[in-house]
């Protein structure tokens, strides 16, 4: 999933990526290629309430904040 966060499509860079709304943030491409065969985002739906929302959205904001951090690198950093 971590790659699936950061690829993420926002509107708005101040949104938060949600387990709620993760799945419809993802383009079906990237779902296809990253995800465990089978796992459709309509199964994935059915874990939702198995995860931890607090969690994944302080998760998801690290990674997207560590992406952006490693923008600002040069290239051999």
């Amino acid at each position: 999933m971590p790659l699936l966060i950061y690829g993420a499509e926002l509107k708005d860079e101040n949104e938060e990526i949600t387990i709620e709304n993760f799945a419809s943030l993802v383009d079906s491409a990237s779902w296809e290629e990253f995800m465990p065969r089978g796992v459709t985002k309509e199964l994935f739906a059915e874990f939702v309430p198995y995860y931890d929302p607090d969690m994944f959205r302080a998760v998801s904001r690290n990674y997207r904040d560590l992406v952006r951090a490693a923008d600002k690198l040069a290239p051999m950093e």
